[in-house]
Parts: structure tokens; C-alpha cells; sequence
């Protein structure tokens, strides 16, 4: 992204992943054809929706992979 940009100004982060571009699922589309998408989309269109998941921070992403074991059902 480059600075200031109009996804910066709409809450984008750097790490985030997009996952549909107006409704449009492009998590599995190359990086350069998602950017063509949301730029052909900005010219055809004075809304783009976005959807984002956005990027965990490493310390956050470690408490997420831990197990969490319920000690009533633990077996002895």
C-alpha cells in the first residue's frame, strides 16, 4: 500500500488479507489480479466493498494455537 492511500484511509492495514472485493471471493486469486480487480472496480463504481480478515499480531496469533483443555471431561 502506498501512503496515504485510499484503503489506508479506510482502515487497511498492511499484513491484511482480502478475501472479496464486491462481493466477489478473491482469496485464492494472485496478488496482482486482486489489485486489478479494486482498480477497475474504483473506475466502474464509486463504492467498493471490501472484505478483510485482518492480520493477527504474532503475539496474539500464539494464544490462539494454544489448546485449551475443559478439566471436568479430562479423563484420569
Amino acid at each position: 500500500m502506498k501512503s496515504p492511500s485510499k484503503a489506508e484511509a479506510a482502515g487497511l492495514k498492511h499484513g491484511d488479507l482480502i478475501v472479496a472485493v464486491n462481493g466477489e471471493k478473491v482469496r485464492d486469486l494472485p496478488h496482482d489480479e486482486v489489485v486489478q480487480l479494486i482498480r477497475q472496480s474504483s473506475v466502474d463504481a464509486d463504492v467498493i466493498t471490501i472484505a478483510v480478515v485482518p492480520k493477527i499480531p504474532e503475539n496474539e496469533a500464539e494464544i490462539l494455537s494454544e489448546e485449551v483443555v475443559d478439566e471436568t471431561t479430562k479423563k484420569e
